[in-house]
């Protein structure tokens, strides 16, 4: 009998998540005896953006609470997953996806310079429901916090916004919404300008993507939690093989599940083959180790930095923060 595993995402079906495609479209979560379940943050855009984004780990903890015959994970960013430590949801970070955040602002085509954040003085950024805390406490620590307006944006819609100039920057990942910006007319063309924010936030490259679960559930369903690690990164190596055949099994999923953007940016092949392509530097510490790809020592300075610049409301213990045994 397949042991479940329900798996809540913070995005939609794309590329950040080859690993985890391929290796349920590929049969490898079955061979490791477990029948998983992909949930996409985005079944409802509108009700998601007011109460899930952000809350992804007490959406998982709360599931775990009402059914603990299945193993329920999830994956966010590395600051929405320690702040909810912070609020005491009690989930710990096991594995990261990607090593070295990807998480940046891009400027519109009216923006011709981006080397830091005063680049964006008098402009207005448009960040997800998830991020406010962060990049409003990186424009304070910039002394930036009355020059800088910040709004939050469906992210469905994010794309048009900076391309009519609503917005000057937006929250993205620079692995991927860069390519499908070039797609848009208004860009001609060109790759929008970027700003990584990995270090500025966690002073340290940082993690994206981070998988976590609830703290009972690491040693109550540990062979589980084993095994779907194990596949997962076994997942994320077939990707990395052959990404062609990986964007279109990542295509496959989203025509089944109903997924779409609502720019049509990321409903090519072409781009999310591009963007797993782009990603394969920030996985392979994780696929070729089949260790966690978290290092606890700049984990643990990563929660002291975020603390002491106001991205997340306290200091969280490294081991209430990251499970250390696994």
């Amino acid at each position: 009998m397949l042991r479940r595993v329900t798996f809540q995402l913070d995005y939609l079906l794309s590329a950040q998540f080859a690993g985890l495609i391929v290796a349920k479209r590929s049969g490898l979560y079955k061979q490791a005896g477990l029948d998983v379940e992909l949930i996409e943050a985005w079944t409802n855009v509108d009700r998601w953006a007011k109460t899930g984004a952000g809350r992804e780990p007490d959406i998982v903890a709360r599931k775990y609470e009402n059914d603990d015959s299945i193993l329920c994970l999830g994956c966010v960013e590395q600051n929405v997953l320690v702040e909810s430590q912070a609020r005491g949801v009690k989930v710990k970070a096991v594995d990261a996806m990607i090593k070295g955040s990807v998480l940046a602002l891009a400027a519109s085509p009216s923006i011709t310079s981006l080397t830091s954040l005063r680049d964006l003085k008098g402009r207005t950024i448009g960040v997800h429901a998830d991020s406010v805390d962060l990049i409003t406490a990186l424009t304070k620590n910039s002394n930036l916090e009355n020059e800088i307006n910040i709004v939050e944006i469906d992210c469905a819609n994010k794309y048009k916004l900076l391309a009519d100039d609503t917005v000057q920057a937006i929250q993205a990942y620079d692995v991927m919404e860069p390519l499908e910006f070039s797609q848009m007319k208004e860009f001609k063309g060109r790759e929008p300008l970027m700003l990584s924010l990995g270090k500025i936030a966690y002073g340290n490259p940082g993690y994206s993507q981070v998988i976590f679960a609830p703290n009972d559930a690491i040693f109550s369903h540990k062979d589980t939690l084993d095994s779907f690690l194990e596949a997962t990164r076994e997942g994320w190596a077939e990707a990395l093989k052959d990404v062609e055949h990986a964007g279109f099994q990542i295509m496959e999923a989203r025509k089944e599940s109903g997924t779409y953007s609502k720019s049509g940016q990321q409903d090519s092949q072409q781009v999310q083959t591009r963007c797993l392509e782009l990603m394969g530097p920030h996985i392979g510490h994780n696929v070729i180790t089949k260790v966690s790809a978290i290092d606890p020592k700049e984990w643990g300075q990563s929660n002291e930095h975020m603390a002491s610049i106001g991205i997340v409301s306290r200091m969280v213990p490294l081991e209430a923060s990251l499970q250390l045994d696994l």
